[in-house]
Parts: C-alpha cells; sequence; structure tokens
C-alpha cells in the first residue's frame, strides 16, 4: 500500500511540474546579395536559396528578402542590400526589423566564375559572427546549391577557410592561369576561395591544353599535376622546350 501510494505521489509531482518553455528562435533576416545590375536577380535567387536552407536549420526564424522588402519598403530594403558585408550597415539599417541577426554579402563576377562573400552580422551590436566566401563556375549552375550548403556552418556561427592550389607540372617552368589570370611558373601556390576553378598550364613547344577545372576544398591543399606533352618536331624547328 505504502508503495503504491509513493508511486501515486510522484506520479501526481511529475504532472504537477511546469513544462520547460520552448527555447525562442533567433531571428534572422537574410537580404538580397549587392551585386551589380545585371547580377541583381542572381543575387537575390542566391539570398532565397540561403533563407529556405535557414528555415530547415532548428532554432531559427526567417524573413526572406520579400518579406524584408515587405517590412521596410522598397527604399529601406535597397538600403539595406547596398550595405553588403559592412556590418555596421546591415546593424543599422536591419533596426526596424527587430531582428537578432542579418545576413547578406556580395556577389560578383569574372570571366570564369561568380565570387560570393557572405556574412552573418549580430543585428544589435554589428559584430561580424561568421562568413564564408565561394567560387563558383559561370556554366556549372551550382550558385543556389553552393550557398546553400554552406549556410548551416554559417549559422552555427562558423567562419569558411579558403584552400590552398599548388600546380606542379612536367617539365616544369609552365604558364599558369587560373581563372583566367597569370598566376606566374611552376611549381604556383595559391590561396584561393573554395569552389571550383579554372586552371591552364601551357608551354613554348608543348601541344596546347584546355583548361581543367580544378575543386578547392576550405582548409585544404589541392594539387593539380599537369603533365605537359611536346609538340612533334618542335625542337628540330628551334621550338623552346
Amino acid at each position: 500500500m505504502n508503495v503504491a501510494l509513493s508511486l501515486a505521489l510522484a506520479a501526481a509531482a511529475r504532472m504537477a511540474a511546469p513544462t520547460p518553455a520552448p527555447a525562442a528562435r533567433l531571428r534572422v533576416a537574410v537580404v538580397s546579395l549587392r551585386a551589380p545590375p545585371q547580377l541583381t536577380f542572381i543575387g537575390k535567387s542566391a539570398a532565397q536559396a540561403i533563407a529556405s536552407e535557414a528555415r530547415r536549420t532548428p532554432g531559427f526564424e526567417v524573413l526572406d528578402p520579400d518579406e524584408v522588402e515587405k517590412r521596410l519598403g522598397r527604399a529601406g530594403m535597397l538600403g539595406l542590400v547596398e550595405c553588403g558585408e559592412a556590418p555596421q550597415c546591415l546593424s543599422e539599417r536591419s533596426r526596424p526589423l527587430g531582428v537578432d541577426r542579418v545576413v547578406a554579402g556580395a556577389l560578383s563576377q569574372t570571366e570564369e566564375s561568380y565570387q560570393v562573400l557572405v556574412v552573418q552580422v549580430d543585428g544589435r551590436t554589428g559584430r561580424v559572427l561568421s562568413s564564408f566566401e565561394r567560387a563558383v563556375p559561370l556554366a556549372s549552375r551550382r550558385l543556389a546549391a553552393e550557398v546553400a550548403g554552406a549556410t548551416p556552418a554559417l549559422l552555427r556561427g562558423e567562419s569558411g577557410l579558403r584552400g590552398v592550389l599548388e600546380v606542379v607540372s612536367d617539365p616544369p617552368g609552365a604558364e599558369v592561369e587560373i581563372d583566367g589570370e597569370s598566376a606566374g611558373r611552376t611549381p604556383v601556390r595559391r590561396q584561393l576561395l573554395p569552389g571550383r576553378h579554372s586552371v591552364r598550364v601551357t608551354r613554348s613547344g608543348y601541344q596546347v591544353q584546355e583548361p581543367t577545372w580544378i575543386e578547392v576544398e576550405p582548409g585544404r591543399v589541392t594539387q593539380h599535376q599537369a603533365r605537359l606533352f611536346p609538340v612533334p618536331g618542335a625542337a628540330s624547328r628551334g621550338g623552346r622546350l
């Protein structure tokens, strides 16, 4: 009887205990990426991809770019977009939204790739909490997937690392172009944004090769070895080998 009474009292105590309140969700505003006029739509699409991924991440209440515009008006939204990755500007201009964090950044384009920089800023203090950068080939249609894939780490406060690309050739001393720009002669070692980069290795007297796309991973060293083949008869015609 005493045992039964004890169990009943314990059950009653558990039922009477207050249920812990659910943890408050952080309110995050995702802003269209600042971009030149021809890339404005792409910058907004990339931001929408970030917002969609953030909504799938527990603990966040997300305002996407359209909701930001509804609350600030078009002029206010454009002013916030113009902040780009500037933290104090983002903090000050987002205050009417009453959010805890702001995710924004900038998008630009080279001949070979999109260059993306995204920051997460404390909406109250303007402190940069995390960031990531990516280089994404123009023709790959991977921009949305790349920024979405980097979003969970961004929201966790993890800043993205650059990667290192080493280019060597056989024979050495070949000219190297990375993303269409001269990078010197092999061996070459460069710090680059994570993502795919176009690498072209050439040397006089050797067959011309098409550029190769190399995936550079954050925080890692990636090596590309290029083997060059002599042009038949080049040595007998006085070509430099």
